[in-house]
């Protein structure tokens, strides 16, 4: 087809289909070797790790300690938890058991998340409770870190909260 008659054409159809125009100025010509398509886009990669927390806590009844192991998948993360702190100068322990999901962020150097669930409190009564902790960990090597971890257990017979320093042991993001 001559280059008046495709320009009449192209006229044509913008004037009464723009859409079929598209078409048209897309349309490769026969004989055209196909063209892989190029990108500099890498697909996201994700990003798996375990670890535990250990280390002693004050809080809830007075010092104890807390353990936790975590699992993220990209920014998803599920805590397993105990927490466990009695009084100094003897009497009630206070603790829970918990499952938690929540959000994490991973940098160069550290981790923070925050994370909430649902838990099994135990103290003068057990009763059911929402386990709350944030997570802020420095981790110089990429098997270890060290941090602070707030948590909380929100619940009608025996709410708590405290602060554990902890070791952090495992593959970090």
């Amino acid at each position: 087809m001559p280059n008046a008659q495709r320009l009449l054409c192209a006229l044509t159809l913008l004037l009464f289909c723009p859409s079929a125009l598209a078409a048209q100025v897309t349309a490769v010509p026969e004989g055209t070797p196909p063209v892989e398509h190029v990108t500099d886009d890498e697909p996201p990669r994700e990003v798996q790790a375990f670890w535990i927390n250990v280390g002693p806590a004050i809080g809830g009844a007075g010092g104890g300690f807390h353990v936790s192991a975590s699992m993220q998948i990209n920014d998803h993360l599920w805590t397993g938890r105990f927490v466990s702190t009695e009084a100094i100068l003897g009497g009630d322990t206070l603790g829970d058991l918990g499952v938690l999901y929540g959000r994490s962020t991973a940098g160069r150097f550290g981790l923070a998340s925050g994370a909430a669930g649902l838990g099994i409190v135990q103290g003068e009564t057990t009763t059911i409770g929402l386990p709350v902790e944030i997570q802020a960990y420095f981790r110089p090597l990429p098997f270890a870190g060290l941090g602070v971890t707030l948590f909380g257990n929100v619940n009608p017979a025996q709410p708590f909260a405290g602060v554990a320093v902890a070791l952090q042991l495992g593959d970090g993001p």
